[in-house]
């Protein structure tokens, strides 16, 4: 399956970054957002600080979202199956496998990548607050850092079908069918030798 030629930006190696139309105007919301909760919870700053703030609060999204991103191509390479597109839609990233043909452990393995880099860098992120938690421009951002990357962790370990959390669930449930000698194939569950069925799902 070839690539989108009209959502590609650059490539990174073997790596498409792409992005489609309706991320321009959901990055605009955001910072608008983050504009308006900076004025409010500094209420003394003047506008054009509350914009600088807003700002930097966005391009931590974008930098937390995009390290989520790093994380997939990490372990994905680690695991022998590479993501193919990292692209940007709304305010979301979402990892792009053109050759989904992988082994449930190798699935459960690149999904695994962005959750756990997300969640360590809270922990350094919670770090680097404590360390300059007296510094009002320094810790506004080590918590906007902490924050976004806590919310991306724990919405990308949700149970649903189409985060990291139900594809790993999914990976999970499919390597016990496999173990067991049992594979659901439309609802229906086939019971064989787990040498066959193993056999089978690797050719």
């Amino acid at each position: 399956m070839l690539p989108p030629r009209d959502m590609n930006m650059v490539k990174v190696g073997q790596v498409y970054i792409q992005a489609r139309p309706s991320a321009i105007p959901a990055y605009v919301i955001l910072i608008a957002l983050c504009v308006g909760v900076a004025k409010r919870r500094y209420p003394r700053i003047g506008w054009g600080a509350a914009v600088m703030v807003g700002i930097g609060w966005a391009a931590m999204f974008w930098a937390s979202e995009s390290l989520h991103a790093v994380g997939h191509f990490l372990s994905s390479r680690a695991v022998d199956a590479p993501l193919n597109a990292i692209r940007y839609e709304w305010i979301f990233q979402r990892t792009v496998y053109y050759h989904n043909g992988v082994r449930p452990a190798q699935h459960f393995g690149r999904a695994a990548g962005g959750p756990l880099i997300s969640a360590f860098s809270s922990l350094i992120g919670m770090a680097v607050w404590r360390a300059v938690r007296h510094v009002p421009i320094l810790s506004s951002i080590a918590e906007a850092w902490v924050f976004w990357n806590m919310t991306i962790t724990l919405v990308a370990m949700a149970p649903v079908e189409s985060l990291d959390g139900g594809a790993m669930l999914r990976a999970l449930r499919t390597m016990r069918e496999l173990k067991s000698g049992q594979v659901s194939v439309l609802g229906r569950t086939i019971v064989n030798e787990p040498s066959t069925v193993m056999r089978k799902h690797k050719t």
